[in-house]
């Protein structure tokens, strides 16, 4: 065999080994934050990897790391999800990120009473430049018993060949919200996901890609019954952008309004919610030392707005961190950690928990 016909051959059998290498990850490495999500938006950084876990009731926990692996439990909960992968600062068309592949690896155990369930690739932005919050999904598995079904779409755009699996296409709008999803025919537990391959076959079938201000390897599952539990385990997950792992920025604001069938109506609601070690300089030095020796400050202003409540005190954003909002509770709270609208009266969203507006292009509470 000639050598410019071996070479070929070679690329493709380390290609093939690499493949092999990490879908034969069992464990999880350095530094790593343990949450807890009771109907709350938590979210932050940990090394270069950006995380979020959300849920709409329950006890549920996540644990991520800064190897971009993370392993989320839920219990009795109507919607939850984990991701870890990539936040920016603004919102960015695909063709200014560069090119986006994903790799993972998924562990399922005991999902229980599961209705509706995502594991692949998400993202989603207030700012797409299409028409309100825009969101999509590449499903590579999932824990209900079966395949999310045409209901995801109202619009079903076809079958399309990416990455050696066949995916369906569909479009979703509903009233402010636009989905995309590529759901893959049969689930598959480790593999390559050509994040950019599946936005240029969206935009040849007439689905015009929005701005996005993230793209994450996700695990989420749901019954909007409620009752549903579970484990998903990600021993391996990272976002490559042009070959680069989690080549991204600060984590972005949004707004994460999650819980409805089909999925996430937000995101990021601001702020990184790990451990901010600074001490409390330059802060007011007037909210809960519970707050404070958690390593966070107290907010430099006294008219800091409130975004979550819980037995350490009370919490708002400040230069994208979490920190503490005085020592009286507020006359008006907000719900899941975002405030309350403070001008607004347009209704964008409903869940169980009431009306959502949109202030400053970040979700707000309407009391």
């Amino acid at each position: 065999m000639k050598i410019f016909q071996l070479l070929p051959f070679l690329f493709s059998l380390y290609s093939v080994t690499l493949a092999q290498d990490f879908c034969n990850a069992n464990d999880h490495s350095g530094q790593k934050k343990e949450l807890k999500s009771d109907s709350r938006d938590r979210l932050g950084k940990i090394g270069s990897v950006d995380y979020e876990v959300w849920a709409d009731g329950g006890n549920n926990s996540a644990v991520f790391y800064s190897d971009g692996s993370f392993s989320c439990s839920f219990s009795n909960t109507k919607d939850y999800l984990c991701r870890t992968g990539v936040s920016f600062s603004q919102a960015k068309y695909p063709s200014e990120i560069g090119h986006i592949k994903a790799e993972y690896k998924v562990v399922k155990q005991n999902a229980q009473n599961v209705g509706y369930s995502y594991v692949g690739v998400y993202g989603w932005t207030l700012n797409s430049g299409i028409s309100g919050v825009f969101e999509f999904y590449i499903v590579d598995n999932w824990l209900s018993p079966g395949r999310p079904g045409d209901w995801v779409g109202n619009e079903k755009k076809g079958d399309f060949t990416i990455d050696g699996g066949k995916y369906t296409v569909y479009k979703n709008v509903n009233g402010n919200l636009t989905q995309y999803f590529s759901l893959r025919t049969s689930p598959r537990t480790c593999g390559t996901i050509d994040v950019t391959a599946h936005f240029e076959q969206w935009e040849k079938i007439g689905l015009k890609m929005g701005k996005i201000t993230e793209v994450k390897v996700l695990g989420e599952a749901g019954n909007v019954g409620g009752g549903c539990s579970g484990t998903v385990d990600f021993p391996y997950a990272k976002i490559y952008i042009n070959g680069q792992v989690n080549t991204g920025e600060a984590s972005n604001t949004g707004g994460n309004t999650g819980g409805n069938t089909g999925g996430n109506t937000g995101g990021n609601t601001g702020g990184n919610t790990g451990g901010n070690t600074g001490g409390n300089t330059g802060s007011n030095g007037k909210c809960s030392a519970k707050i404070v020796q958690q390593g966070y400050k107290c907010c430099s202003s006294s008219n800091c707005v409130v975004q979550y409540v819980d037995s350490d005190g009370y919490w708002a954003v400040e230069n994208n961190q979490w920190c503490g909002c005085g020592t009286e509770a507020p006359k008006c709270m907000g719900k899941q950690g975002y405030p309350c609208c403070k001008n607004t009266k347009d209704v964008y969203y409903r869940d169980a928990d009431g009306n959502w507006g949109i202030e400053n292009n970040n979700w707000c509470y309407m009391a």
